[in-house]
């Protein structure tokens, strides 16, 4: 067989195959439709604790703050991924908690906005601090940013890509279809 009966067949078929690549292109354009698109905002917290000095008598206390931080850090993690306190929270969006270091976190915030993962990010540090000065009476252990703000990602699948790739993809099980229907000479 050769390149002419190859175009030939094609020729032929073309109904067909631009069918399969029109309805491959529709059917990724309305499921990209249904995808909700999303924003992703990412900051590192340090994890700290608070520690005043004894007046009177020398303690190692100092010493052992910065120990205690440390194994604070599974703690902290158990705390901000827990429901209870995710359920707490009152703007939309999901948490994904993550320990980097001894003491740093990384919280992950996924909304529909940015202004939403924004607000959600603000009100679950305010809402571990406060609930740790609750906690801790005494050198309570509190969240502080490393960065200044947080690094925002859209993530969603643009409509315009899928729709082309619906498009190639329609066309590409057209010519296998259309290969086969030849092959076997239906």
């Amino acid at each position: 067989m050769d390149l002419k009966e190859f175009a030939k067949i094609i020729k032929n078929n073309t109904p067909t195959l631009a069918l399969f690549a029109v309805i491959g292109s529709l059917v990724a354009f309305s499921i990209t439709t249904k995808i909700k698109s999303s924003v992703e905002l990412e900051q590192l917290f340090y994890i700290e604790t608070t520690y005043e000095a004894p007046q009177a008598e020398y303690r190692f206390d100092g010493y052992y703050a910065q120990e205690k931080a440390r194994n604070f850090t599974d703690t902290a993690v158990a705390i901000l991924s827990s429901s209870g306190f995710v359920g707490e929270l009152n703007t939309e969006g999901t948490i994904t908690v993550r320990k980097m270091a001894p003491q740093v976190i990384r919280l992950n915030v996924q909304s529909s906005s940015s202004q939403a993962a924004n607000q959600k990010l603000t009100e679950a540090v305010l809402r571990f601090n406060q609930k740790m000065l609750v906690l801790q009476k005494e050198n309570p252990h509190q969240l502080k940013a490393i960065s200044l703000s947080p690094k925002s990602v859209f993530s969603g699948p643009t409509k315009k890509i899928s729709a082309v790739l619906g498009f190639f993809l329609g066309g590409i099980f057209a010519l296998l279809v259309v290969g086969l229907k030849v092959y076997f000479k239906v």
